[in-house]
């Protein structure tokens, strides 16, 4: 993770904003790894600045099989390039 975090930053102007959604601590639908808020923050602390975390969510759309339907909790973070 902290090596697409330093492409990001090398790639993104400075007051560029990057956006990322994750599945969040909370989510019980299968994925891959869970970020808290907390460590959201850890991971984008030197070169950033963290406009809003909000609650988000995955929902598995239609015609993808067994797991139709299903959602998952998840965080929406605005990031802001210094």
């Amino acid at each position: 993770m902290e090596r697409l975090i330093r492409g990001v930053h090398a790639v993104l102007r400075p007051s560029g904003l990057y956006w990322l959604m994750c599945f969040s601590e909370h989510a019980t639908f299968p994925g891959p790894r869970r970020l808290t808020q907390q460590h959201i923050a850890t991971l984008f602390k030197e070169g950033w600045q963290i406009r809003s975390i909000e609650h988000a969510r995955f929902e598995v759309i239609a015609g993808r099989g067994e797991d139709e339907g299903k959602i998952a909790a998840a965080w929406l973070a605005g990031i802001e390039r210094l």
